[in-house]
């Protein structure tokens, strides 16, 4: 498949190739899981794309690479649109239309509770954890050392197997600048030993994963 960068127009279905992948449990899509939690990949994937990069195959198989030094203010902000939309349209118009703030706060209530699984991921101290790592260890680079972090990594069950691990390889090696160091943070502790493929190695026992030189920086 041919690799391609991602347009606004391919936006919202790799999104929900994202929300099927994030959902998936024992190897098994879960549509309805995934629904709930499309704005938050819809507004992952366009915060990408504005400060990074999103690449894929056909849109079922995705990656977004970013540079970590860069500010993700505006990315951040734009990120944000798909998921500031509802809240708006609950804590506004509802009120107004209904005449009622009961029906504001059950609609609240709906939508975080919808998004708790997605938001307990995110947060958990495991990640919290590799997030502030990584930080470090990218900080502690010179400043003219180059340095791109890949996330998104994702494909749909259609999609054949190991081609996200192709796409990655081809995006590292034809997207990234010669001499620049490779960072991700693991989704969990069983996808190292897969990232450590691609000469990555983990940071002082945590998800966050850096090329050796960047290992060796972080240590000193």
């Amino acid at each position: 498949m041919t690799t391609t960068k991602a347009r606004l127009t391919d936006v919202p279905a790799l999104a929900w190739t994202s929300a099927l992948a994030f959902t998936r449990i024992d190897g098994v899509d879960r549509p309805f899981r995934a629904a709930l939690e499309y704005s938050l990949q819809l507004g992952a994937a366009i915060g990408l794309l504005t400060g990074g990069k999103l690449f894929h195959q056909n849109r079922i198989v995705m990656v977004g690479l970013v540079d970590p030094r860069k500010s993700q203010i505006l990315p951040g902000l734009a990120g944000f649109v798909p998921f500031g939309i509802p809240i708006v349209l609950i804590s506004v118009v509802l009120p107004i239309a209904t005449g009622s703030m009961i029906a504001t706060g059950v609609g609240l209530l709906v939508l975080f509770g919808s998004l708790a699984p997605a938001l307990k991921r995110m947060l958990r101290p495991e990640t919290r954890q590799a997030e502030r790592i990584l930080k470090e260890a990218v900080g502690a680079l010179p400043k003219d050392q180059l340095v791109y972090t890949y996330s998104l990594l994702v494909r749909r069950l259609e999609a054949t197997p190991g081609s996200g691990q192709r796409l990655l390889s081809r995006v590292l090696e034809e997207k990234v600048p010669g001499g620049a160091l490779v960072a991700c943070i693991a989704a969990d502790h069983r996808l190292v030993p897969v990232y450590e493929k691609f000469g990555l190695r983990p940071l002082r026992g945590s998800l966050a994963m850096l090329t050796p030189e960047t290992n060796e920086t972080g240590s000193m």
